[in-house]
C-alpha cells in the first residue's frame, strides 16, 4: 500500500459518499431521493433518434439546444444557463470557479455532503453554521455574520434542505444574497416538490447563483444532468470551466427530449409524492415516530438508539433506506424517499412488522361499558351501556397508533351461574358498536376463572397476554393498563408499563388526557 503516499493531504482526509451496494438482490430504494418511476414511453426517445445518432462524433459540445429548453422551463434568458454533467459537477465547477487555496466556503449542515467534499478537494477551508433549531431553521443572523467574520467566498444554501426537508423563505434567502459580500449558491435539487424558487432574485443580484438537476422533478437521475443559472457573465465562466463535452449525447438529448414531451408526467408525478409524503408521514407519525416536516420528496425520521438496527431489518426485508443515524446533528435519524403509492405502502407495512408496538390494555366493565355494583356483571345486552369517553378515548388511541387490547375478568364464565350465552351477547353488541365506529382490537383476553381457582390467566397475572409479549416487541415505555381495580393497577406493575386509573364508570377519555397519552 506505498501508493497511499502519493496521495494529497486532502484525499487522505476525504471520505467518500456513502452508497449501500444492494447486492444484486432486488430492493426498494428508499434511499437515493430518486422519483419511482423514469418518463413514460422511452422507447418513443430512442425511436426518435432515429440513424442520426452519431456515437462515433462529439456533438454539439455547446447544449444550445438543451440550455434554450432549460432557460425556457426556468423563464430566464439562455445565457443564464450552464450545462453540467450532474448537480454534483456543477458544485465542482462552482469551486473551481470561486475557490482558491485556503479560501474559506460557508455551509449550513447537516445538509447536502458534495458541497464539503467538492470544495474541499478544490482547496477550500470549511465554516459551519449548524441547523441547530428543533426544526433546523437556518439563523439567517448568524450566516450573514459568519461570512463576513470568516471572510466566506461561497455560501451554500440548499432549498428544500437534503437530508431535512426544511426551507429557507425567499425573504430570509435574500437577505443573505443582499447582506454578504460573496457568491450565494441556493440548491434547488427538489424545487418542484417546494413551489417556490429564487430564480426571480437574479434580477436584482449578480452574486446569486441557482443550482438544479433533472435527477428529481424528470426522473432521468442516471442520465447525470445538471445546470447552473446565473448572470451571463458568471455562466460564461462556467461554461468555460466545466469538462468540455462532459454530458453524453444520451443525456443530454434525453434532458431536451423529457423538456420536450413530458412536462405534464413530471408535473403529474410531483404531485402524486407530494400526496404519498403526507401519507407516510401520518402513518409514520401513527406508529410513534417524530417526523421532521418536509417539502421535498423525502422524510427525515426519528428514529433513536435503535436507527441501525430498524435499517437492518428493513434491509432483510428488501428495503433500503438511508440511514444517519451517526452523523452529528441528526443522531438517531434516517431518511426516507417518497415512491409510488404501492411502494409506500410496503414501506408502512414492513414498519409495522418491526417497529416497537404501543399497546393500550383496556379493562372491560366499569371502563368502557357500565358495571352493575351489585352484580357485577354484564349478563344481558338490555345491561349493556358503553360509557361516555369510551369511543372517543379509543378512537383517539387508534390514531396515535396505539394497538388495542381487551383484557378482562369474567368470573366464572361458562358456568351454570354465568353461561356463556348471557356474556356473547352484550360483549357482541358492544363489538359491533366499536366497530361502527372505527374502532377494532387487535387481542382479546378473557380470563374465565374464579379467583379461587388459583389460574395463571387471570388479572394481575399476564398469563393471557405472555404470548403476545413473547411474540411481539412492546414499547414498554409508551405501552399502559387502564381499568378501574387494583388487579389493572398490579398487572401494569407486572408487565413493567405506566398504569392509567380510571374510576368506574366514569369516562375513559378524561382518564386518558389526564394520564398523558392523548
Amino acid at each position: 500500500m506505498k501508493s497511499i503516499n502519493y496521495l494529497s493531504k486532502k484525499a487522505k482526509k476525504i471520505v467518500p459518499y456513502q452508497w449501500e451496494e444492494s447486492a444484486g438482490n432486488e430492493v426498494l430504494r428508499f434511499d437515493t431521493n430518486t422519483v419511482p418511476l423514469p418518463p413514460p414511453d422511452l422507447k418513443r426517445f430512442f425511436k426518435s433518434l432515429g440513424n442520426g445518432c452519431p456515437i462515433n462524433e462529439y456533438k454539439d459540445p455547446s447544449y444550445k439546444r438543451l440550455e434554450a429548453l432549460i432557460a425556457q422551463y426556468e423563464k430566464v434568458n439562455p445565457a443564464m444557463i450552464a450545462v453540467t454533467n450532474s448537480g454534483d459537477e456543477a458544485i465542482d465547477v462552482l469551486a473551481k470557479t470561486f475557490l482558491d487555496a485556503g479560501d474559506v466556503f460557508l455551509v449550513t449542515p447537516p445538509t447536502y455532503e458534495i458541497f464539503s467534499i467538492q470544495c474541499e478537494l478544490n482547496m477550500g477551508r470549511v465554516v459551519e453554521d449548524p441547523l441547530i433549531s428543533r426544526m433546523f431553521n437556518v439563523n439567517t443572523a448568524n450566516v450573514i455574520s459568519k461570512a463576513k467574520k470568516k471572510n466566506a467566498k461561497i455560501i451554500f444554501l440548499c432549498n428544500p434542505n437534503n437530508p431535512t426537508g426544511t426551507i429557507i423563505s425567499q425573504e430570509e434567502i435574500e437577505k443573505i444574497v443582499r447582506n454578504c459580500s460573496c457568491i450565494v449558491v441556493v440548491d434547488e435539487a427538489y424545487r418542484e416538490f417546494y413551489g417556490k424558487s429564487s430564480v426571480s432574485l437574479l434580477q436584482k443580484y449578480d452574486n446569486l447563483v441557482i443550482l438544479r438537476s433533472f435527477s428529481k422533478f424528470a426522473g432521468i437521475a442516471g442520465a447525470r444532468v445538471g445546470y447552473l443559472i446565473a448572470g451571463p457573465s458568471l455562466t460564461s465562466k462556467f461554461r468555460s470551466i466545466r469538462f468540455p463535452m462532459g454530458v453524453s449525447y444520451f443525456s443530454y438529448k434525453l434532458a431536451e427530449w423529457v423538456l420536450e414531451n413530458d412536462q405534464k408526467w413530471m408535473k403529474d408525478q410531483v404531485e402524486i409524492i407530494k400526496k404519498e409524503r403526507t401519507k407516510v408521514a401520518r402513518e409514520l407519525s401513527r406508529l410513534g415516530y417524530f417526523v421532521y416536516a418536509s417539502q421535498a420528496n423525502f422524510l427525515l425520521v426519528k428514529i433513536g438508539s435503535n436507527a441501525k438496527e430498524l435499517c437492518s431489518k428493513l434491509r432483510e426485508k428488501g428495503i433500503l433506506v438511508k440511514d444517519r443515524s451517526s452523523k452529528k446533528y441528526i443522531e438517531g435519524c434516517i431518511r426516507i424517499t417518497i415512491r409510488s403509492p404501492k411502494e409506500n405502502m410496503q414501506l408502512i407495512n414492513a414498519f409495522e412488522d418491526i417497529a416497537l408496538k404501543k399497546y393500550a390494555l383496556i379493562d372491560r366493565d366499569g371502563t368502557l361499558i357500565f358495571e352493575p355494583q351489585d352484580t357485577f356483571q354484564v349478563e344481558s345486552i338490555k345491561k349493556l351501556k358503553v360509557l361516555n369517553g369510551a369511543i372517543a378515548g379509543l378512537k383517539e388511541l387508534m390514531t396515535q397508533g396505539y394497538k388495542l387490547i381487551l383484557i378482562t375478568n369474567q368470573d366464572g364464565l361458562g358456568t351454570a351461574s354465568f353461561p356463556k350465552k348471557d356474556f356473547d351477547g352484550p360483549q357482541n353488541k358492544m363489538l359491533h358498536i366499536f366497530k361502527e365506529n372505527g374502532i377494532t382490537f387487535t387481542k382479546i383476553f378473557i380470563c374465565p376463572h374464579l379467583a379461587s381457582e388459583n389460574c395463571g390467566c387471570r388479572k394481575p397475572k399476564n398469563g393471557l397476554i405472555k404470548n403476545l409479549l413473547k411474540v411481539n416487541k412492546m414499547d414498554k415505555k409508551k405501552s399502559f393498563v387502564c381499568g378501574d381495580r387494583l388487579t389493572d393497577r398490579l398487572l401494569a406493575k407486572n408487565i413493567g408499563i405506566k398504569f392509567i386509573p380510571v374510576k368506574t364508570n366514569t369516562n375513559l377519555y378524561n382518564a386518558l388526557k389526564k394520564g398523558g397519552v392523548i
